[in-house]
């Protein structure tokens, strides 16, 4: 782990794109309550995805490299 990001000699990021994955799902169900709340309106929700669920997905991901089994 370096800086949040999992880093291997092998230069291979679909470990991490997958543990990328894992962290934004984690975080998407622990809010899954305030998700389907009828208290909270669409833009509040979405603003809540804007700001904790998507930023986890996205971190380092300007440096990962896609290959044809990561699609």
């Amino acid at each position: 782990m370096y800086l949040g990001s999992l880093v291997n000699n092998v230069n291979n990021t679909s470990e991490e794109i997958l543990r990328r994955i894992e962290l934004a799902n984690k975080s998407y169900f622990a809010l899954k309550k305030q998700f389907n709340s009828r208290l909270l309106s669409r833009g509040t929700q979405c603003r809540i995805y804007k700001t904790l669920v998507k930023p986890m997905l996205m971190y380092a991901s300007k440096r990962w490299v896609m290959t044809e089994s990561d699609m």
